[in-house]
């Protein structure tokens, strides 16, 4: 019996159109990205006794989250459409970022031959995970209660988010209260006017470096010279910042974290007008420029969302 499928899956940044079902039930798709029709890719997926899937990306495209955005809308296509019920597959071990995308999808792994890695997704690991993460995930049009994940007893609340979440709207109740010290490390990275505390740590920080390091290069070391520099304190200590999405070790995380879940398109509008606010007189031009500069939070979140999945997956909360 012959079934028809949907030739075109999209998504808010791709389409991916479908080719012929080919010999052998090969399906492969191609992607294109959304906003200027450009073919960016494909993926193929061979539908036999080991489902292997395949995704290749021109090198200008890797690294934005489309080959994860394509996989997952192709996987669920296999997983609910044609009803697979696992899929195996084999990743060479030099191949870093293919292991990373594989095992980001959900797979498993259940062996190694030489310099091959064999993986495995089921079916309904696969619809667990994604549901836990549709759940979790920041999207660009529904906000989302904030994320509150309990680490440590230490008196440390870190409190990140999106650009235009109003991360500094969530700090300002803390700012003229004696018992806190508020670090604000976006406002330490850009040079900006500094309150008491953000210049003792500007100060700390040049005297150690003999400058300010990359935030998010180094976040982990600089998130640690702040907990150094404050051990001894008996104050609630607030650390905000976007680039806890770099951290690299949750361990070095202490207190509690506090992830503002702000839709995208909220986060944008905020940003355009905190800058209409702060630049009255700005012409049509620059508004222009500061709105197409702006639109990376649409690809920047994708980290974020990154860093949720780690923090729930690799932190238990009380």
């Amino acid at each position: 019996m012959n079934i028809e499928y949907d030739k075109t899956i999209e998504t808010k940044r791709l389409i991916l159109h479908k080719s012929e079902d080919l010999i052998d039930k090969k399906f492969l798709w191609t992607i294109y990205l959304k906003e200027t029709n450009e073919k960016i890719g494909q993926i193929s997926i061979l539908v036999k006794e080991e489902n292997n899937i395949n995704c290749f990306l021109y090198p200008s495209f890797q690294k934005k989250g489309y080959a994860y955005e394509s996989c997952v809308e192709v996987l669920k296509y296999i997983f609910l459409k044609i009803d697979i019920k696992k899929i195996i597959t084999k990743v060479a071990k030099k191949n870093k970022s293919g292991i990373s995308l594989i095992e980001k999808l959900g797979f498993e792994k259940i062996g190694k031959v030489k310099e091959i890695i064999n993986y495995e997704l089921t079916k309904n690991i696969f619809l667990k995970d994604l549901f836990r993460k549709e759940s979790l995930y920041i999207t660009e049009d529904i906000d989302k209660e904030p994320l509150i994940k309990f680490i440590t007893n230490d008196l440390i609340i870190n409190l990140t988010g999106e650009s235009g979440s109003n991360i500094k709207s969530a700090t300002e109740k803390y700012l003229n209260d004696e018992n806190c010290i508020v670090i604000d490390l976006d406002q330490i990275k850009k040079q900006q006017n500094r309150d008491k505390n953000n210049q003792h740590i500007y100060d700390m920080l040049v005297t150690k470096y003999n400058k300010i390091p990359n935030l998010d290069k180094n976040f982990d070391k600089i998130y640690l010279d702040i907990l150094k520099f404050y051990q001894n304190e008996t104050k609630l200590l607030i650390i905000t910042s976007e680039s806890f999405r770099y951290m690299k070790n949750l361990k070095n995380l202490k207190g509690e974290i506090i992830i503002l879940r702000t839709c995208i398109n909220k986060c944008f509008d905020n940003c355009l007008k905190n800058y209409q606010n702060k630049y009255k007189k700005a012409n049509f031009e620059e508004l222009s420029a500061y709105c197409h500069k702006t639109k990376q939070i649409y690809t920047n979140y994708h980290y974020l969302n990154n860093f949720i999945n780690k923090i729930d997956k690799d932190l238990t909360s009380k």
